[in-house]
């Protein structure tokens, strides 16, 4: 009987083993194909917070977009803005201004950098007190004549309380060496979290019943002296790498309950990124399309285009 109980004990063992071996076998066989040129799949960071809107019934008819160069690269056919338009069917006001970053560079304006006051930070401060005076004593100071367009669209306010505010920027406060954030401090002004925090909630104030979705930053690449390219997701530039930035832009628009749509995972990587930027950090019309297509997937829930 002993015998008989042992032997049924070892069979039960060895087919444990059996079945252990062959799932981890099939578990093993995932086929990795040349065309995924080092691109796994990734999950998609979005947060939605977009209430319970009917948008048959009420659509987004004015959208206000606030940001850099993903803004302002192409201000007319075929940008960013341009494109978000005829998907959505909105209006689209684009107010950004290129070169510009979320942080500020010093918490009390010093007159000496005035793309400072061009930044996230100084514009929604001045849109909050309805005062944009000084935004245009300073337009003299660029060649650029984007930035004109940009605040003419502010000054002229024809979108009133806009429907949308569309916030997108870069990663130039990682490549500009801005603070990702400040210990104990959510709303320190020269960090890029603390920034965001304090233009967030300015334009709350402002625009009470205005929905407000913050476009993440896309992959880009550090520029190294010589000139050669250095993969943002490991370069540290003093400050931390480009994903400690995407985070607390995260974590920040979680905090706030703004929504945040996430273009940097799952679109350009340092694999890819010849396919979709013009140099270390520009967009080509590829990414613009992409981003466009994930912005109405998530805000409309139309289906998105496959990437």
């Amino acid at each position: 009987m002993i015998h008989l109980v042992l032997l049924s004990l070892i069979g039960v063992i060895v087919l444990f083993i059996l079945v252990r071996t062959y799932l981890w076998n099939q578990k093993q066989s995932v086929e990795v194909t040349e065309d995924t040129k080092g691109d796994y799949e990734v999950e998609v960071e979005d947060l939605l917070f977009l209430g319970q809107r009917d948008l048959k019934k009420n659509p987004y008819r004015t959208i206000l977009c606030l940001g850099n160069d993903p803004f302002s690269d192409e201000r007319g056919e075929g940008g960013l803005a341009d494109r978000i338009a005829k998907k959505t069917g909105a209006k689209v006001y684009n107010a950004a201004f290129p070169g510009s970053r979320v942080a500020a560079k010093s918490a009390g304006y010093s007159g000496n950098d005035p793309i400072d006051l061009f930044g996230f930070l100084y514009v929604t401060s001045y849109l909050k007190a309805g005062n944009l005076g000084v935004l245009a004593d300073n337009l003299s100071s660029f060649q650029d004549e984007r930035y004109a367009q940009a605040l003419q669209v502010l000054q002229d306010g024809a979108f009133g309380e806009p429907d949308l505010i569309a916030i997108m920027y870069d990663g130039t406060d990682y490549l500009t060496g801005a603070p990702p954030f400040a210990n104990q401090n959510d709303s320190d002004p020269v960090t890029f979290a603390g920034a965001l925090n304090l233009g967030l909630s300015a334009l709350k104030e402002k625009w009470p019943k205005a929905t407000i979705v913050v476009l993440s930053m896309p992959y880009c690449l550090s520029r190294n002296a010589d000139g050669t390219y250095g993969d943002g997701d490991t370069e540290n530039l003093g400050n931390g790498k480009l994903p400690v930035y995407w985070t607390k832009e995260h974590d920040v628009c979680e905090m706030q309950g703004v929504s945040f749509i996430d273009n940097y995972y799952g679109l350009i990587s340092y694999d890819n990124y010849k396919e979709y930027l013009t140099d270390n950090i520009h967009l080509k019309d590829d990414a613009r399309e992409k981003i466009t297509s994930h912005f109405a997937s998530a805000i409309l829930g139309e289906k998105e285009t496959a990437q």
